[in-house]
């Protein structure tokens, strides 16, 4: 939202400004305390909340993982507090986030699917604690054996949306959308939209 000073996108060097959105290059460093060297020249903000917290991913140099993020209120990428981790595997991306710091998003598993493939988990971050799986709606695994998730947005009373590996089904479809409960992980039961 252009209009109250709020920023979504992609830079080659990402930094929030209060009310002036992503700065990048010309000496503009990617942490609060002007020392990025731990993060390589990429991230890619996807959200952003009330308080001016943004949440995406960001590559950190020497690390073969591309962690999700998490700002402070209106502030750059930190790289020693805002590295939200993976699930285990190479990758998460942030996606969303509301206005508690509940931060929504894909991150990648230390499990290996059908044909080498990465098994991916939607995620929810609450401030202070470490990411959890919120699950799928195939447990048994689905289409071709394949069992993954990924969460898109989180609304204030922390119900979470996205889209989720399916059982198979007289459709063919691979997946679904799903919503959870509040603070909830996925269930199959009634999650399935």
């Amino acid at each position: 939202t252009l209009g109250g000073g709020s920023v979504e996108g992609q830079s080659n060097r990402a930094i929030f400004l209060a009310g002036r959105g992503f700065r990048g290059g010309g000496g503009i460093t990617a942490s609060t305390n002007g020392n990025d060297s731990e993060w390589r020249s990429t991230a890619n903000a996807n959200g952003i909340n009330n308080s001016g917290q943004v949440v995406g991913t960001a590559k950190i140099a020497g690390d073969t993982a591309d962690p999700a993020f998490r700002t402070a209120p209106n502030r750059a990428i930190d790289p020693l507090t805002d590295n939200l981790g993976t699930l285990g595997g190479a990758f998460s991306r942030g996606s969303a986030i509301n206005d508690a710091g509940q931060v929504v998003g894909t991150a990648a598993t230390a499990d290996v699917g059908p044909f080498a493939s990465t098994v991916s988990r939607a995620f929810r971050a609450d401030p202070g604690v470490p990411m959890i799986d919120l699950g799928t709606l195939a447990p048994s695994g689905g289409i071709n054996g394949f069992n993954n998730s990924g969460a898109n947005a989180i609304n204030g009373a922390a119900n979470v949306v996205g889209f989720a590996t399916v059982p198979a089904d007289s459709c063919g479809s691979s997946s679904h959308a799903f919503r959870t409960f509040a603070d909830a992980l996925i269930n199959p039961a009634v999650g399935n939209l």
